[in-house]
């Protein structure tokens, strides 16, 4: 069975005594908060224990909700204040890393050399060792115009002030950082005190990326991450096949065709996604993508054939269900009875477990991962058709959620979701679309809408 903590091959940061350190850097409103919480929950998901320390949040616990005047540089009292919650939330950094963090994502301007001098001086005198990666987000005004009136006003420093208010204080913030602002260059760079360091620019959304002495496994996966990452907000639906013949026999596995039921509710999926407003009634505007399996493929090309125009559907072998291994076939009764021991350690620790000759979640997890490189690029909005263990592990990624639940959430048959990433979080919506005989009954069609933020997993809410 796999460990959670990623092989030695990747980087065994506790065995190195080497802390990596994440560092954001940029002007008000160009995207930052964004990139740590993405990158964040990247990181979870893929195995290594990870936290991000916002300065603004800790700023907010301190003084409360500050205007742009906070941030004039010439304001002593200010840049004093800023200083502080830095070195609060560094502490609390150190704290982490004593406590065996792995990796830690520092959230904030660094807008000078000054500022990022005083992270590096803190991280210096901790005693440990430490790698740095400085990423920093260059936007052009364009982008910059509408990250503050699409996003930024939502700030929790502009909860009791207007929109039009709250964007003329932004620009005003904007102005003063201007002022400051010293962006990152290769001479800057340190490599004595316990600190190698190295940098990525991102510029307008990573239409341009600049790595600098980016070294070793993990950060060079991290620069590939955020080449891929884009601040795309389409939506993502997300549904299983309809019902397949294992699924009326409640076998795993296999390869079986839809029931009657399944293609009734593939017939009723493509109805709804053709009233969707995001398509406007032009399915040809959305891609669709299933594995290679034959219940997705077929419910997936009913879909695709509502609109002539529609393209073909994406198969995808990473979107493959989980491999029951020597189980395919089983039902759990059966395994429970036959093989008392493997029943009993896939219940102990179900994301670990991995049927013989076959998968675990953890499995599952690192084949997909190239499909939310994909995902996070596509350029249109994107309908996958999966199965119940691979949209739970899809789903975990986007919703933020912490690994040790994905086995157990709710992906039900029949019931498609819709999930719309934001600079804060990611908006979700379920809606039920047939019944299934001898399972509780519900609306033919039930939206429930939910918010949910990054800030669950930032330190200092």
């Amino acid at each position: 069975m796999k460990n959670l903590d990623p092989p030695d091959i990747l980087l065994n940061i506790k065995a190195a005594k080497v802390k990596l350190v994440v560092v954001l850097v940029g002007l008000p409103a160009t995207g930052k908060s964004f990139l740590s919480n993405k990158l964040h929950g990247y990181l979870e998901w893929i195995g290594f224990r990870t936290r991000t320390y916002n300065v603004g949040r800790y700023r907010r616990a301190k003084v409360g909700p500050q205007l742009s005047h906070f941030f004039d540089f010439n304001n002593p009292q200010g840049v004093m204040t800023r200083d502080q919650v830095a070195a609060e939330a560094l502490s609390d950094m150190l704290t982490y890393f004593q406590n065996e963090g792995q990796i830690a994502i520092l959230d904030g301007a660094n807008a000078t050399r000054r500022k990022r001098n005083f992270v590096r001086g803190y991280l210096a005198r901790s005693g440990f060792k430490f790698q740095v990666i400085w990423v920093e987000t260059i936007v052009n005004q364009a982008i910059l115009q509408k990250n503050i009136s699409k996003f930024k006003v939502n700030s929790l420093d502009y909860f009791s002030v207007t929109k039009k208010d709250a964007e003329d204080d932004l620009k005003q913030r904007v102005k003063y950082f201007k002022k400051m602002y010293e962006t990152l260059t290769e001479t800057e760079l340190k490599f004595d005190n316990g600190i190698e360091e190295g940098f990525i620019q991102l510029c307008d959304n990573g239409k341009k990326v600049k790595g600098y002495c980016i070294r070793g496994y993990l950060p060079g996966r991290i620069m590939y991450y955020l080449i891929n990452l884009r601040q795309n907000h389409n939506p993502i639906w997300f549904t299983r096949h309809g019902q397949s013949k294992f699924n009326v026999k409640k076998l795993l596995g296999g390869d079986s065709s839809l029931t009657p039921l399944g293609r009734e509710y593939a017939k009723k999926l493509a109805e709804f996604m053709k009233e969707e407003k995001e398509l406007k009634g032009q399915l040809n505007s959305l891609n669709i993508w299933c594995s290679t399996l034959k219940r997705t493929k077929e419910t997936a090309d009913v879909v695709s054939k509502v609109n002539q125009n529609t393209p073909s559907p994406i198969k995808w072998k990473s979107l493959d269900e989980i491999n029951a291994g020597i189980f395919d076939g089983y039902t759990y009764a059966q395994i429970k009875e036959e093989s008392p021991r493997e029943y009993k350690l896939r219940s102990v620790d179900k994301l670990r477990y991995r049927y013989p000759q076959g998968e675990s979640y953890l499995d599952v997890v690192e084949r997909l991962e190239s499909v939310i490189f994909e995902l996070e690029h596509a350029r249109k909005p994107v309908l996958v058709v999966g199965h119940q263990a691979v949209l739970r592990c899809l789903y975990s990624y986007f919703l933020d959620l912490p690994m040790e639940t994905t086995p157990y959430l709710e992906i039900p048959l029949h019931t498609l979701i819709k999930l719309t990433p934001s600079p804060y979080g990611c908006f979700e919506e379920r809606f039920h679309l047939m019944d299934i005989p001898g399972e509780p009954k519900t609306k033919p069609i039930k939206s429930e809408k939910k918010f949910n933020s990054y800030s669950r997993r930032t330190s200092c809410l």
